[in-house]
């Protein structure tokens, strides 16, 4: 039968026959829910980079309602599909470890269940920066300071003797003039 967890009571009459008297009896019995602890599964985006997105995977097998779902102490109270999955959207992620925890209120058949995780999202690695100028400058002549940080984009710093010249960087490259080099 389609019982939900609940204590129930069970009657049984019997009306008597030729042999026997009537009689009635009753107990109670229990439908428990069923426990979701060790069935509730998270499962995390691996290999997110800062600033990407990624999702958080999270399953209750035949679970029904809505589960909240804790990023980093920010709550988001998402409905469960047909399966009890539902997939949470990770947005722009720093680098750094981060907090998940999943609360379940449980529903007709279901015990409620909460799971906790972290997962880390690492430090970017460091580009390496290549710089070129000239081995011989005589005074007088002019030369360049070459940049090239692959893939990277913004401005890059460039300081010679102490002067501190700022410029942009197009497709990883800058070059810096150096102009009447004094000797």
């Amino acid at each position: 039968s389609d019982l939900v967890a609940s204590e129930y009571t069970v009657g049984v009459i019997f009306y008597g026959d030729i042999q026997y008297l009537p009689v009635e009896n009753s107990t109670v019995f229990n439908v428990i829910k069923l426990p979701v602890q060790n069935e509730t599964t998270i499962n995390i985006t691996s290999d997110i980079k800062p600033g990407e997105n990624g999702t958080v995977d999270v399953s209750i097998p035949n679970a029904t309602g809505n589960v909240s779902v804790i990023i980093d102490g920010k709550e988001i109270v998402v409905p469960l599909d047909e399966n009890g999955t539902v997939n949470v959207p990770l947005d722009n992620l720093t680098a750094g470890e981060h907090s998940i925890v999943i609360v379940y209120p449980g529903d007709e058949t279901h015990a409620p269940a909460h799971s906790a995780s972290t997962f880390v999202v690492p430090e970017p690695a460091a580009p390496e920066a290549n710089i070129t100028v000239p081995k011989d400058v005589k005074p007088g002549d002019n030369a360049t300071v070459d940049v090239s940080i692959p893939d990277a984009t913004g401005n890059v710093s460039v300081i010679v003797d102490g002067k501190d010249t700022v410029v942009p960087l197009v497709n990883g490259s800058a070059s810096i003039p150096l102009d009447n080099v004094s000797g």
